[in-house]
């Protein structure tokens, strides 16, 4: 499940549910009334833009799906059918997971980050304004060719911080410092499976660039130190530590047993 609430109207909620789809409330809808379905497609990640609380996104399918509604409160099921905002062509059609990963990006939120096996940023108001040139990492492992393979593994979850990138072009403009957590190794991370990547010179990454795997960076707990998730779990989330203004302080869950 996913949350969206604009940090201004605490009474309005955008959620995804997985396979339920994504629903909404507003101050407009009672305590006991049913919240209105956006979406009856695969419900994954859900934003609203802190910038503007009347763009709306969602997840609508499978994969790489976002649909952007300029309506706000107002916004139904019919603003958010047909085809994606950003979708599969705006990826390369990239193999990534069910549920692909993304977000807004906190210091430029016109600009939608997404992870499939390699990360990629560009405008959130048309995929007509995607090109190659949007994707900001090389494959994050596995082979190096145009597009995604069965043998790339594919991110898991994102998230963003630092200082705002001077760049002008969409790909490079917003937060310099950019995480990338990727699937387990027996759920489509092979060679790189629970590996966490960073950039932290987003302003100036092109598609050939190769992040930073933290994987290795030592991490103690309860005294003991080992390598960063030695058994290779999911990285089933992640979070920039806000008051940290650098960006370097990240938070990560580990998805396993």
């Amino acid at each position: 499940m996913s949350i969206a609430q604009h940090p201004s109207d605490a009474a309005t909620l955008v959620v995804g549910m997985g396979a339920n789809g994504t629903a909404a409330t507003t101050t407009a809808t009672s305590a006991t009334a049913a919240w209105p379905q956006l979406s009856a497609g695969e419900g994954g990640g859900v934003a609203i833009d802190p910038a503007n609380p009347a763009l709306w996104y969602i997840t609508t399918a499978a994969g790489v799906s976002i649909r952007r509604c300029a309506n706000g409160g107002a916004c139904t099921a019919a603003d958010f059918a047909g085809a994606p905002t950003i979708g599969p062509a705006e990826t390369s059609r990239d193999l990534s997971l069910i549920d692909t990963p993304w977000l807004l990006d906190p210091a430029r939120s016109s600009n939608v980050m997404v992870g499939t096996c390699r990360m990629w940023r560009g405008p959130g108001a048309s995929g007509a304004l995607w090109s190659g040139a949007n994707a900001i990492s090389q494959m994050l492992g596995g082979s190096q060719s145009p597009a995604c393979a069965t043998t790339n593994p594919v991110i898991r979850s994102l998230a963003a911080g630092g200082p705002a990138s001077n760049a002008t072009s969409a790909q490079n403009a917003g937060a310099q410092v950019i995480y990338a957590g990727m699937a387990g190794a027996l759920d489509g991370g092979g060679s790189a499976g629970g590996h966490l990547f960073v950039t932290q010179a987003a302003g100036t990454v092109t598609s050939a660039s190769a992040w930073s795997d933290m994987t290795a960076s030592p991490v103690t707990t309860n005294g003991l130190t080992s390598t960063f998730n030695p058994n290779g779990y999911d990285l089933s989330s992640i979070a920039v530590d806000p008051h940290d203004g650098t960006g370097r302080t990240v938070y990560v869950t580990v998805m396993g047993i």
